[in-house]
């Protein structure tokens, strides 16, 4: 009797180490797969510099599901998607890679460029302003933000970002034809003026490409005030 618990003690035994083996080769398993998946990221970079984007899609796909916690990982693949135009998927990965990190400003830029490129100006609006309360003095959220309320036909709320931008930048010389142009929107010609010379002095070439599309006695032509709208 005593042989037989022995046996039987050992037996547990052995099963435990074989459990513990098997533990032991899934961690190592996991250890191996977790330093991959940094050349993973980097396989996929070298897929977008090289314009292969479905490719670089699979290689972020494939280490999102490795490390699902992985922030930048999720940002990657909503860059490649969105040079995919597929800004729906786009759209996924961004507020993704945001929910693992809740101050990405690049993954907030692109989640309100993806909207406004997929028409939700709306939701744009919202992520910018967002964007702009991590990143108070960022021009280019000033900027967007001036293009989506254009779009929504808010001229006055546009001339307001713009101002902003104005601020943060003053010699911009992209800001001063906005602003002209959103000046004029609003029939505020006497503003449109004094912001076409102050562009005029930045730079006399953007002011005389601006001055053919205009004509101060009107409304700017609509495929001026077109080149405002986000691009798609």
């Amino acid at each position: 009797m005593a042989m037989q618990n022995v046996i039987y003690n050992q037996s547990i035994f052995y099963r435990k180490l074989f459990i513990f083996k098997k533990a032991m080769e899934a961690i190592k398993k996991t250890i191996r797969i977790k330093s991959d998946h940094t050349k993973i990221i980097l396989q996929g970079k070298a897929f977008s510099n090289l314009g292969m984007f479905r490719e670089a899609v699979r290689a972020y796909e494939q280490a999102v599901q490795i490390n699902p916690d992985n922030a930048e990982a999720y940002y990657h693949l909503g860059n490649a998607y969105g040079k995919l135009g597929m800004y729906k998927e786009a759209i996924k990965a961004y507020k993704q890679a945001i929910s693992k990190k809740s101050k990405y400003i690049d993954a907030i830029y692109m989640l309100s460029m993806a909207y406004g490129k997929s028409g939700m100006i709306k939701e744009a609006i919202d992520i910018t302003k967002r964007l702009i309360k991590v990143k108070p003095n960022m021009l280019a959220a000033y900027k967007n933000l001036g293009i989506f309320y254009n779009t929504l036909g808010m001229p006055k709320d546009a001339v307001d970002a713009l101002k902003h931008a104005a601020r943060i930048e003053p010699d911009n010389t992209d800001v001063r034809n906005k602003l002209v142009l959103f000046y004029l929107e609003l029939k505020d010609k006497h503003s449109a003026l004094r912001e076409y010379k102050i562009l005029k002095n930045l730079s006399p070439q953007a002011a005389h490409k601006l001055s053919n599309q205009l004509n101060f006695n009107n409304h700017p032509p609509s495929n001026a005030l077109r080149k405002c709208r986000i691009r798609k």
